[in-house]
């Protein structure tokens, strides 16, 4: 961890922690993990941080936030992974987890280009497999 070359460690009380992409996408999978205040709680295992003079934490048991503020991100398609002809399917790629239920298969179009007058297909139907 780097701190400013002006600040010293033993005025640092609170930290605040960038999750990465994977503990994001995990938490908004479960659907019910610190959705709101009622259901987050924070769990700070002994040996999870220490003190400037290396005394480890007491393990505790926090909730709710004093602050939240809710995912509000809408996801995109990060990619489209595999077409395959053979099978029948095609693999869309996001960039946060989704809700396969909420899939609306006329809401999906392919086309053989970027342009206006691109031959296109909207898909009528279809069963989410994954």
């Amino acid at each position: 961890v780097a701190y400013p070359a002006a600040q010293a460690y033993s005025d640092i009380v609170s930290i605040v922690l960038r999750l990465t992409a994977d503990d994001l996408n995990a938490i908004k999978a479960f659907g019910n993990v610190c959705t709101n205040t009622s259901n987050c709680v924070v769990h700070v295992l002994s040996g999870g941080v220490s003190d400037v003079a290396g005394n480890s934490v007491v393990s505790t048991t926090v909730a709710p936030p004093t602050g939240f503020v809710s995912d509000t991100s809408r996801p995109y398609l990060s990619s489209f992974a595999i077409f395959d002809l053979n099978a029948g399917t095609v693999t869309l790629d996001f960039n946060e987890p989704v809700n396969p239920s909420s899939v609306v298969f006329t809401a999906l179009t392919l086309t053989n280009g970027y342009t206006a007058g691109a031959d296109a297909v909207t898909l009528s139907a279809g069963r989410v497999l994954t």
